[in-house]
């Protein structure tokens, strides 16, 4: 289930040189699909980084301005500080970033995933 009239759809990341390509591309920061979570830190569709919700151990999300920061923890992270960066702005809709933040609250849950505090 990838959600494709959601307001999940479409969320950018990256400088701004790269976030208007993105945009323009139709490629999404992220996808919550049914059983995988799909990360694009590229705006090619085909080098995602899926992710199966039992591999995530545990997330976080943070309210900045505009933008939400999610942090994905477990073992397939390969940053060294352990989590694994998804920067959501929405810089023209930050009115829906509560929203947003709702359904990855509900999502996570849904899917057994615990929020770090």
């Amino acid at each position: 289930m990838l959600l494709q009239d959601s307001p999940l759809r479409g969320l950018h990341h990256e400088p701004w040189e790269k976030r208007f390509s993105r945009f323009a591309s139709g490629i999404h920061v992220i996808d919550f699909g049914q059983k995988n979570v799909f990360i694009f830190a590229k705006s090619d569709k085909r080098k995602a980084l899926v992710v199966p919700y039992t591999k995530i151990k545990s997330y976080k999300l943070i309210r900045q301005g505009k933008a939400l920061r999610l942090l994905l923890e477990g073992a397939w992270v390969s940053h060294p500080s352990g989590f694994e960066f998804v920067d959501i702005n929405r810089p023209f809709m930050a009115t829906t970033l509560d929203q947003i933040q709702e359904q990855i609250e509900q999502l996570m849950a849904q899917h057994k995933v615990k929020e770090t505090r």
